[in-house]
């Protein structure tokens, strides 16, 4: 699974956490916050971004799995560089899969291509709080990773609804 490492911040400013505890937040606190809890939960979040996916697909697979937690499209499919029609494959946009309909995926190096969208348009209202705790943490002790939070705080499943990860703690 490809995971995207940012060297910028599009997911939020400080002016998106003007009215939370901490502010005012820099430029630079909000953009380590973002960038650290981009990387621990896998993927940029917001904005919406038009991905190539490239996939290396075992035998008898049947379901890929999209590196996403909001996916808005799949535009196309291509095996071995020949598009397939919509009709070879199924999308259930809630869990970001495309499912071949009708036997396996064929099996191969980067053999499977996928352009889709996905992301958010915004950044998730429920994450501009972590964010803010994230800035204001590494602000008073640079030595602690500012995404090293204790998500038991935050609404129940919220790690679960955006990590692409394993988060200790959280089932």
């Amino acid at each position: 699974m490809e995971v995207h490492s940012r060297v910028s911040n599009d997911l939020c400013s400080p002016a998106d956490l003007a009215y939370l505890p901490g502010n005012p937040f820099t430029e630079a606190e909000v953009d380590a916050a973002v960038i650290a809890l981009q990387g621990a939960f896998g993927w940029h979040i917001a904005p919406e971004e038009d991905v190539t996916q490239q996939f290396t697909v075992q035998p008898m697979t049947q379901v890929l799995y999209l590196p996403t937690k909001h996916l808005v499209s799949v535009s196309a499919v291509r095996v071995d560089g020949a598009e397939l029609a919509t009709t070879d494959y199924g999308v259930i946009h809630e869990s970001a899969r495309l499912v071949k309909i009708s036997g396996w995926w064929p099996t191969g190096y980067d053999n499977i291509e996928v352009d889709y969208t996905h992301g958010f348009e915004e950044c998730p209202k429920d994450l501009l709080m972590v964010i803010a705790e994230a800035a204001a943490i590494g602000r008073r002790d640079q030595a602690i990773q500012p995404y090293r939070l204790a998500f038991d705080q935050y609404e129940e499943g919220l790690p679960r609804r955006y990590s692409l990860r394993y988060i200790p703690g959280i089932v």
